[in-house]
Formats: C-alpha cells, sequence, structure tokens
C-alpha cells in the first residue's frame, strides 16, 4: 500500500520494484466505501433496462436501490455515457460494480462514485425485474433489440417495430421486494448460526437476530427460484439437483467451499 508512512520510505519501495516491457505493474487506487452494482440491457447504444443494488450481503441477496437517489442516477447515468461512446451498435447486457466513496469537504459530504469493474453479461440483480410490469417492461426491451430481425421473416409482418425514445429506461417497479434463494438464506441465516451458537461461538440474541431476518425474508421477500404456479424447478434444485451434487464431489474427493446456485440454474456449480 502507497504511500508509506513517509515520503522517503515511499520512494525506497517504489524503488526496489523491477518494472520493465517483460515484467509490467499495474498501480491502482485503493477504493473504500459501499459497494453497489448495476446491470443493463442495451438497444443499439440505448440503455433500456436498468438496474442498481447494494452489493448482496449475503450472495445471492438483493433489493433495488430506489431511481430517484442521486447514486442511482450517477451511476445511470455514467452507463448510459459509456454507452454512447461505444457506437450505435452496441446491443446486449452490461454490468458494473461501483464503490461510493465519502469526502469531507467545507460544505459537507461528497460522494464519489467510482467504477471498479465491467462485464458484458447478464448479472443476478436483473431478478429485480419481477412481477407483472416489470416483466412485461422486460420482455419489450428484449423485443425492441429483436425487432429489426424478426420483421417480415418468411413473409410475416404481425410484428412491427416497436418505437421508442432513447430516454425510456425500464426500472424495477418501486414496489418490488427483495429477492433471495431460500436454500442459502436457510443455511447462511439458521443452520450455520444454529451449530455456531451450540458451539459457544455466537450468543443467543445474535443468532435470533439471523432466525428474525431469514423469517423476514421468507415473508416479506420473493424466492429467486419458487413460484406457485411452477414449483418444480424449486423441488428438483433442492430436492434432487444439489443433493446428488454433494453426493458426487464427497465420492470423487473434490475438494469445494461454495457451489453458486446461480450456476446451479445453467450450466453446474462453480467449485
Amino acid at each position: 500500500m502507497l504511500p508509506r508512512r513517509t515520503l522517503s520510505q515511499t520512494y525506497q519501495d517504489v524503488s526496489r520494484i523491477k518494472v520493465s516491457k517483460d515484467e509490467p505493474w499495474i498501480l491502482q487506487q485503493y477504493v473504500t466505501g459501499e459497494e453497489y452494482h448495476t446491470c443493463s440491457f442495451i438497444t443499439n447504444g440505448n440503455v433500456k433496462a436498468f438496474v442498481a443494488c447494494p452489493a448482496p450481503q449475503p450472495p445471492l441477496n438483493y433489493h433495488a436501490l430506489p431511481t430517484n437517489t442521486g447514486i442511482g442516477k450517477a451511476m445511470l447515468n455514467f452507463t448510459q455515457a459509456f454507452v454512447a461512446k461505444a457506437g450505435s451498435n452496441c446491443t446486449g447486457h452490461l454490468s458494473f460494480k461501483f464503490r461510493v466513496e465519502e469526502t469531507v469537504t467545507e460544505s459537507g459530504i461528497q460522494q464519489n462514485i467510482l467504477p471498479i469493474a465491467c462485464n458484458p453479461q447478464v448479472n443476478t440483480a436483473m431478478v429485480l425485474f419481477a412481477g407483472t410490469k416489470g416483466s412485461v417492461d422486460l420482455v419489450q426491451a428484449y423485443m425492441k433489440a429483436l425487432a429489426p430481425s424478426v420483421d417480415g421473416i418468411n413473409g410475416y409482418s404481425g410484428l412491427t417495430r416497436p418505437e421508442y425514445s432513447p430516454d425510456d429506461v425500464s426500472f424495477p417497479h418501486p414496489t418490488a421486494t427483495g429477492v433471495y434463494f431460500g436454500g442459502q438464506d436457510l443455511v447462511f441465516f439458521v443452520l450455520t448460526p444454529f451449530f455456531q451458537l451450540l458451539t459457544f461461538k455466537m450468543g443467543f440474541v445474535p443468532f435470533l437476530h439471523e432466525c428474525v431476518t431469514f423469517l423476514n425474508h421468507l415473508l416479506l421477500w420473493r424466492d429467486a427460484i419458487y413460484e406457485l404456479g411452477d414449483p418444480l424447478p424449486w423441488f428438483w434444485l433442492y430436492h434432487v439437483y444439489l443433493p446428488l451434487h454433494f453426493l458426487s464431489q464427497i465420492w470423487g474427493g473434490k475438494k469445494w467451499n461454495r457451489v453458486h446456485q446461480r450456476s446451479c440454474m445453467t450450466e453446474g456449480s462453480n467449485m
């Protein structure tokens, strides 16, 4: 970490680093502050769907940041400026990670929003487009991207190219609840604290607090997988896929420390 306690110590440490074309070094700014994740869907260089949320703690627990907050607007403006420079051919998903660093000024607290990571892929936070309005808005954004290629397929003109303004951006519905993964929350907020309670690594009050958090998610949030009208994916994941996956890892003697449920639903687990 630079700088050191004194300027001479900083110069001394830097002088010991051998920098060349064969051994390049990157000097990176150390950023503190709250972390936020965003995910956008871009059509022809325009942001058509956008969601921002605090970095999930624990992972795969999401609640949308209100769109009227200054932080949310700033992250959207940054994304729109980035996409605008990418050109009109830019279409697809784009995910950013930001750190919001606070500094004290004469006029008060200043928040500096710094991008720390960028991925041209969808982020799990897109599950926050839940409910009728959120789902419809997201589908319309996708259709706007597909419309030029589906117009007149095999002479079919039933799909007309939607007209839209570059300023039209879809957000999760303001009343949308948080999203959680039941299996992970059960382990994180109930089973793990319970074992810590039995081994005297956690007190009863903190254990009770974790259980209340789990009940709050269970009653007020939405499970990312379970649907009353289609419970089979939820049943298959927790009662068939994951048990068999754990058994196969144990039988094969493979070491692992976590299983990403997000990957379980698509291409398998990351160990």
